[in-house]
C-alpha cells in the first residue's frame, strides 16, 4: 500500500549549521525545540567560549507531500531570544 511505500522511501536530509560566539565573553546557548513537525535537531545546551564555533544539525524527515515550516527559538544567557526558521517540502 502507499503508506508502507512512503515509509520505505522516506528520505532524511541533514542540514548542518553552526553557531559562533563573536563576543569577548562566554555565552550560554539553549534551544527550545521538540523534535516534531518533520524537523529534528541534534543540539545540547552549551557554553560557548569567546570566538568558539559549535555545530548544530537539523534533520528533515517529511512524512507527506506538503510544505513544512518550523521556528526554533534559541535562548542566549537565559535572556535574549533569537529564532531560526526551517522550511522544507516533502516530495515522493
Amino acid at each position: 500500500n502507499n503508506l508502507n511505500q512512503m515509509k520505505n522511501n522516506l528520505q532524511i536530509t541533514e542540514l548542518p549549521n553552526s553557531v559562533n560566539n563573536k563576543e569577548n565573553e562566554s555565552i550560554v546557548l539553549k534551544a527550545n525545540h521538540s523534535n516534531s513537525g518533520g524537523f529534528q535537531m541534534k543540539f545540547q545546551p552549551c557554553v560557548l567560549q569567546p570566538k568558539e564555533t559549535r555545530e548544530i544539525s537539523f534533520l528533515f524527515s517529511p512524512t507527506a507531500e506538503i510544505k513544512y515550516s518550523q521556528i526554533i527559538p534559541f535562548i542566549i544567557n537565559g535572556l535574549q531570544k533569537t529564532q531560526v526558521e526551517l522550511i522544507g517540502e516533502g516530495v515522493i
